[in-house]
């Protein structure tokens, strides 16, 4: 009985020829057909609507996209300069109301005016790799992941320019203690209240003496005014006599102070 593989070793260069060449449609042509019957498979209804127009599935769809392939050439370059990896450096491509966060704030930067250079994005790959990955090592984490270098910028360049806008508008508010809460509101409230007489002084010391003495109490700089904080009662007393005798209404002797 004549082997079954008879046939393929008499033909075995036609038949690997043509098993070559099915390999490489499979690689080259199934990937983009596959991509294809995901986006006919997608509805394009409605999903949100902004002050910038309504959003669709396919719209969403676009900007995980962009996002997982911003992540994944970041990660990809850590990876590279052997640094850590980020999970979402610029968070979940899944979280569809991040995303439209992200957009709105992309958008608002453009009314503004704010761009983010190409430069600008290669300093911020430099700061983060720390210069371990050069202009070649990027080009070959875009290759590997199928995109060309401007798909990469403008994913970038994307979320860069939304983060640039919250940074302007939603600046990191410093962190304060009780106790240093504590003693602003000292500062700005506490009060000092006297009772001031008039008294004739003219007759008893002289006026260009007294003025000077008064000058060097209001304004002097030894240690013990240097020790002081604004919620000490030194600190505020000083400052609330001072402001008691350029607001008061008494005549003659106290204005010759001044």
């Amino acid at each position: 009985m004549a082997s079954p593989f008879s046939k393929f070793r008499k033909n075995q260069k036609l038949m690997m020829a043509i098993l070559g060449v099915l390999v490489m449609v499979a690689f080259l042509i199934l990937p983009t057909l596959l991509e294809f019957s995901q986006n006919t498979g997608t509805t394009n209804t409605d999903v949100v609507s902004t002050s910038y127009g309504v959003l669709t599935e396919l719209d969403l769809q676009n900007m995980a996209k962009r996002r997982d392939l911003a992540n994944k050439f970041i990660n990809n370059a850590l990876m590279r300069a052997n640094f850590q990896q980020r999970p979402t450096p610029f968070g979940r491509p899944n979280d569809q109301a991040d995303l439209v966060e992200t957009m709105l704030r992309y958008r608002k930067a453009e009314e503004l005016g704010l761009y983010v250079p190409d430069n600008r994005v290669v300093a911020m790959l430099d700061t983060l790799t720390d210069k371990k990955v050069d202009g070649d090592g990027f080009s070959q984490i875009a290759q590997q992941l199928g995109v060309q270098q401007s798909q990469v910028m403008d994913a970038l360049r994307y979320e860069l320019m939304a983060d640039q806008y919250e940074q302007l508008h939603f600046p990191a508010t410093q962190i304060q203690t009780p106790v240093s809460r504590w003693e602003i509101f000292q500062s700005l409230n506490r009060e000092v209240s006297a009772e001031v007489i008039p008294l004739e002084v003219d007759k008893l010391i002289d006026p260009s003496r007294m003025k000077r003495r008064c000058g060097r109490f209001l304004n002097s700089t030894d240690s013990t005014t240097r020790r002081t904080t604004p919620s000490s009662p030194a600190s505020n007393s000083r400052i609330a006599w001072r402001s008691s005798i350029s607001k008061s209404s008494s005549t003659t002797s106290l204005r010759k102070f001044q």
